[in-house]
């Protein structure tokens, strides 16, 4: 199931990507590979959507994938990507937080703080 998702994304036209990111997103940690690897996606809206559910499995072993998107080109990805990145709760993640503290744009500076904030709790 979760492939079939994963290949209409890949092959859809950009009005129904969104939807189909979403569906993708829902199912979780049995679409993990193909979460990981949407987060290329050309759309930035597929990108935040994917950051976010890999935020919402918690599993450690995506930070490597989320890091790369703190740097996006889109605010909105690396707004996602630093509260996914607090949601995962590893400390490896503070010192690439700290750095997006320093970001022009307050809501993803916000987000970053929130998230060390949360991985220290």
């Amino acid at each position: 199931m979760p492939e079939t998702h994963y290949k209409r994304l890949v092959s859809c036209d950009k009005a129904e990507k969104c939807s189909v990111a979403l569906d993708l997103a829902k199912i979780g940690k049995p679409a993990y590979q193909y979460i990981v690897q949407s987060l290329a996606d050309e759309n930035e809206w597929v990108r935040m959507f994917m950051a976010e559910a890999l935020g919402n499995i918690g599993d450690a072993q995506a930070l490597p994938n989320l890091l790369p998107l703190l740097k996006d080109e889109d605010q909105m990805v690396r707004f996602m990507a630093a509260e996914s990145l607090g949601n995962l709760g590893s400390k490896d993640a503070i010192p690439y937080l700290e750095e997006v503290c320093r970001e022009d744009n307050c809501f993803v500076r916000v987000s970053a703080e929130e998230a060390i904030e949360k991985i220290l709790k």
